[in-house]
C-alpha cells in the first residue's frame, strides 16, 4: 500500500521477491486522473530489486519523469539509471535508457530525439563574475590514474587530456581552439602537443589550420588502405601521399605496385624510390608516369647503378582501361621503397 504524505507517497514492498520496487512518488494531484500517483506523477525515484541472495540483495536505481505526451494510465518516461553489474561489481549509469534497454558501459547517454544530430555531450565555461575571457577553458575531459603516492591526482597523475581555449570574444560571439594534452613526465599535468582551430596555424591565421608538436607517424593499417594522406582542393580534386615497398622474388616482370586512377581521380604519379638488393640493383631515382584509359607514358631519372649484372628495368601498363600497373624486370632479391604522389 501506498503511503501518502502530502504531495509524496512511499510504496514499500518487504517479500522480497524479484522485480519489487520501492517508490517515492512526487504528485499532482486532481480528481480528474485515474489515479494521483499514476496519471498525477511529477517524478517519481524507484528503487528496484535484481538479486536476492542469503547475503543480501542487489538493485537498481531510476528517476522517472512524466510528460504531457504521456498516457493518464502512465507514470512517465525514465531518465536516468544506476545499478551495478553484481558478479564484478562494475558501475553501470545509463541516461536516455528505457527499463529494458541495456547499458553495457560504465556511463553512457542516449537521446531519445529522432533527428540526424545524434546524442550531444556539452561541455560550458564556468565563470560567474565576468563573462568569458581570452585563454579560458570551456572544458575539459581528462584521463587520470589516481594513487594516493602521486603528488596530485590531476597533474602527476593526469596523462593525456582534451581541452579547449578561448581565442577570441565579442558581443556577438566567443571563438576557439581544440587542444589535445600528455604528460611529457611522471610528475608534470599535460602538455598540449595539437591545436585545431581557425588561427592555429600563425602563418595561415584566416583558414582552419591545426599544429602539432613533436615529431608524426602515420602507420598504414592494411594493403587495402590505397592512400595514407590525402589533399583535397575545393574544387573537389585531390592528390593522394603514400608509401609503398616490395619485395621482388623473380628476375620477370613483377607488379611493384598497382591502383584504379579512374575511380580515385587521378591521371598522374611520381615515385621517389630506392632499389636496394643483390647484383646492379642498388640505385634511386624518380619515376613519373602520365595515364589515362588508353595510354601510358613512362620516365624513370636515375643515379648510376651500384653493382654488376643485369640492370633493372621499370615499365608501366594500363591494364582494363582503368587501372595502372607499376613493374619491375631483373629485380631479383631487390628491396623498392618509394614515396607515392598520385596527382
Amino acid at each position: 500500500m501506498p503511503r501518502i504524505y502530502g504531495p509524496f507517497s512511499i510504496q514499500s514492498d518487504e517479500s522480497g521477491s524479484l522485480g519489487t520496487t520501492n517508490d517515492i512518488t512526487f504528485f499532482f494531484n486532481s480528481s480528474s486522473y485515474n489515479d494521483p500517483t499514476v496519471s498525477g506523477s511529477l517524478a517519481i525515484i524507484k528503487a528496484s530489486t535484481l538479486e536476492e541472495t542469503h547475503l543480501g540483495a542487489r538493485g537498481k536505481l531510476e528517476f522517472i519523469l512524466s510528460t504531457t505526451g504521456n498516457s493518464i494510465t502512465s507514470s512517465g518516461i525514465p531518465i536516468m539509471r544506476l545499478f551495478h553489474t553484481g558478479s564484478n561489481n562494475e558501475p553501470r549509469v545509463g541516461i536516455g535508457f528505457e527499463s529494458a534497454e541495456k547499458i553495457e558501459k560504465t556511463f553512457e547517454i542516449k537521446s531519445k530525439k529522432d533527428s540526424a544530430e545524434g546524442t550531444e555531450l556539452v561541455l560550458e565555461g564556468s565563470r560567474t563574475s565576468v563573462g568569458a575571457q581570452i585563454g579560458d577553458s570551456a572544458g575539459s575531459i581528462n584521463f587520470v590514474i589516481n594513487s594516493a603516492s602521486f603528488d596530485s591526482q590531476f597533474s602527476s597523475g593526469s596523462i593525456v587530456n582534451i581541452d579547449s581555449e578561448v581565442t577570441a570574444i565579442s558581443s556577438t560571439g566567443a571563438q576557439g581552439h581544440l587542444l589535445i594534452g600528455a604528460s611529457k613526465s611522471s610528475i608534470a599535468a599535460p602538455t598540449p602537443f595539437w591545436r585545431l582551430g581557425y588561427g592555429a596555424d600563425p602563418v595561415h591565421i584566416g583558414n582552419l589550420g591545426a599544429i602539432t608538436t613533436g615529431s608524426l607517424n602515420i602507420v598504414r593499417p592494411s594493403l587495402s588502405q590505397t592512400q595514407q594522406i590525402t589533399l583535397t582542393h575545393v574544387d573537389g580534386s585531390s592528390i593522394g601521399l603514400q608509401y609503398v615497398t616490395s619485395s621482388v622474388a623473380s628476375n620477370n616482370a613483377t607488379v611493384l605496385d598497382a591502383f584504379n586512377f579512374i575511380n580515385s581521380g587521378h591521371n598522374g604519379v611520381i615515385y621517389d624510390y630506392t632499389l636496394f638488393g643483390g647484383g646492379n640493383q642498388n640505385r634511386t631515382g624518380q619515376i613519373m608516369v602520365i595515364m589515362n584509359a588508353s595510354g601510358v607514358e613512362m620516365t624513370d631519372v636515375s643515379s648510376p647503378n651500384i653493382g654488376s649484372g643485369d640492370i633493372p628495368l621499370f615499365s608501366a601498363t594500363v591494364v582494363n582501361g582503368d587501372t595502372l600497373n607499376l613493374k619491375i624486370t631483373n629485380g631479383f632479391g631487390s628491396k623498392f621503397k618509394a614515396f607515392v604522389k598520385k596527382l
